[in-house]
């Protein structure tokens, strides 16, 4: 079983090559001149080191972008007596 998030904060679409390599290292497609480019690399560096994975697509309902995030489902512990 997994689990599925998605965030929809994107304010604009984001073009196929940049889709391809959003999630690089010092990679941004923030307008912003502070920004390091790390920010997604990190999400997609834990994301995979707990069994997961991110992407991002552009939203079909208006403009703007969606990540998605999937993770394995942890199996419940059993009660303790």
């Amino acid at each position: 079983m997994r689990v599925e998030a998605i965030l929809a904060r994107a304010p604009q679409s984001r073009s196929r090559a940049t889709r391809k390599r959003i999630f690089d290292r010092y990679t941004s497609a923030a307008s912003r001149a502070d920004s390091t480019g790390l920010g997604l690399y990190i999400a997609r560096t834990l994301t995979a080191a707990h069994g997961g994975t991110i992407g991002v697509e552009n939203r079909q309902d208006g403009p703007g972008a969606r990540f998605r995030v999937t993770l394995p489902a942890l199996s419940p512990r059993p009660a303790e007596a």
